[in-house]
């Protein structure tokens, strides 16, 4: 999984763009442990990605019956949204599916609403491998990465 995301955040920072980026976080244990293993080099993607002002990273987590939560709003500091990444625990019992991402690309949509109409909207949807999310919104482009 995380080399598709190191894979997915190449390509966005080939955007020569200022970007807003949420990324979609499933609370389950196989994305968690890939994470507690990798979180150093998920900091470094995400210092790459938005270094000098460039862009901004919301960090959402989903999977409890289909509700999006916030654990790091837009910031341009990738500490604090590694951090957020990191800090993401599995509540037992608790595994994602695709209408709990649904609900997770359309707050996220929701959410790059609200941001300078200047930046490339971007979701990228840590654990799908579906395609039909990919025109999930106008106006916003989905990467979605299969672990």
């Amino acid at each position: 999984m995380v080399g598709r995301l190191d894979s997915t955040l190449q390509t966005i920072k080939a955007i020569h763009e200022p970007v807003s980026i949420v990324i979609a976080v499933p609370m389950n244990y196989t994305i968690q442990t890939e994470i507690d293993t990798n979180i150093r080099r998920i900091h470094t993607m995400l210092a790459q990605l938005v270094g000098s002002e460039r862009g901004e990273i919301e960090v959402l987590s989903y999977g409890d019956g289909g509700r999006a939560l916030v654990a790091q709003p837009f910031t341009s500091d990738p500490a604090k949204a590694a951090s957020a990444i990191a800090h993401l625990r599995v509540w037992h019992g608790v595994q994602s599916s695709t209408s709990e991402l649904s609900g997770a690309i359309a707050r996220a949509a929701s959410d790059l609403e609200t941001r300078p109409p200047n930046r490339r909207r971007i979701i990228v949807a840590i654990g799908e491998s579906s395609t039909e999310l990919a025109n999930a919104h106008p106006n916003v482009l989905v990467y979605p990465v299969a672990p």
